[in-house]
């Protein structure tokens, strides 16, 4: 199967990898996806690790929030799908504790990604990660080179606004094309990120980046104008069905085409969000709005016209 394992060693600021000659393989030379996991995994643990759950190609049926991302994009085993590398690391322990290793992680990462362009300098990169694994895919910018890599698709990305912002002002940053899928579903968690980290001074970035530079594409996917635009490019995705989920970035039915059609370059992100609104909602709006649809009318108020 065209799929590396490669593990984050916390003594050595490195990595570990399964089958380091499948780097030289034909399907690298077509195109790699790096999968990075977010909080709460550890590669060392067997109860914990993430190539027993979303990074095991394996599993073929499982409840949404165990489904496999390696199947999800298209990776079934077949010559000529590309490679999938499967990115794990220790992400247990306290939230600021794992959002520094995050960055340390993605730091390690640049010179993997360095290394895979100088052997296939015409190979397409995608780094896909959810939660602080979209984290490690923004702090690996910086340490890269202009076109090193294609494009990253952040799911409801645990970091803020201020953070992407000088990434993308990188070499490596002005040329990737991003994805930022997010969704008021996940307000509980941006809050809970900011509260985690009082140092910093923006938003989290599922609050929407309204001044992103062109090649950074946010995707709201519980806005019912955004699900119809990517409807009528045929890809079709559930509404939302929770008030408040962090994992409805990968387990709604639907999103994987949009992602599957992103890494393959069918759909271009800096193209895209000319077609999707430009503003985000604002946050607590899911959670608001049906509370305003049920709240009777105070005395003598008038409904509007």
């Amino acid at each position: 199967m065209p799929l590396i394992r490669m593990d984050y060693d916390t003594a050595t600021d490195g990595f570990r990898f399964s089958d380091p000659s499948m780097l030289d393989t034909p399907d690298a030379a077509r195109r790699v996806v790096i999968m990075v996991h977010g909080y709460k995994f550890d590669p060392a643990r067997t109860d914990k690790t993430p190539h027993r759950h979303i990074l095991d190609p394996r599993r073929d049926a499982a409840p949404a929030r165990d489904m496999s991302w390696p199947r999800a994009m298209g990776f079934h085993g077949l010559t000529g799908e590309g490679l999938c590398i499967a990115l794990g690391w220790p992400s247990l322990g306290g939230f600021a504790a794992a959002y520094r290793r995050a960055g340390d992680v993605g730091r390690a990462l640049a010179p993997v990604i360095t290394g895979i362009r100088a052997r296939h300098p015409r190979t397409e990169i995608t780094v896909m990660g959810h939660s602080l694994g979209a984290r490690v895919g923004l702090s690996a910018l910086p340490h890269l080179r202009a076109g090193d890599v294609d494009r990253v698709i952040a799911l409801s990305a645990a970091d803020r606004i201020d953070t992407a912002r000088a990434a993308m002002a990188t070499p490596a940053g002005r040329t990737a094309r991003v994805l930022a899928v997010h969704s008021r579903e996940n307000d509980l968690y941006d809050a809970a990120m900011e509260c985690a980290l009082p140092s910093g001074t923006s938003r989290a970035l599922g609050s929407g980046w309204a001044d992103a530079p062109a090649n950074w594409c946010d995707v709201q996917i519980d806005c019912a104008e955004t699900l119809e635009a990517l409807a009528r490019m045929d890809i079709d995705i559930a509404p939302p069905q929770r008030l408040i989920c962090h994992w409805s970035s990968y387990t709604r039915p639907g999103v994987f085409d949009l992602y599957r059609a992103v890494a393959h370059g069918a759909v271009d992100p800096a193209a895209l969000r000319a077609f999707l609104p430009s503003d985000s909602a604002p946050r607590w709006s899911r959670l608001i709005a049906p509370a305003r649809a049920i709240t009777p009318l105070s005395f003598g108020a008038k409904p509007s016209s």
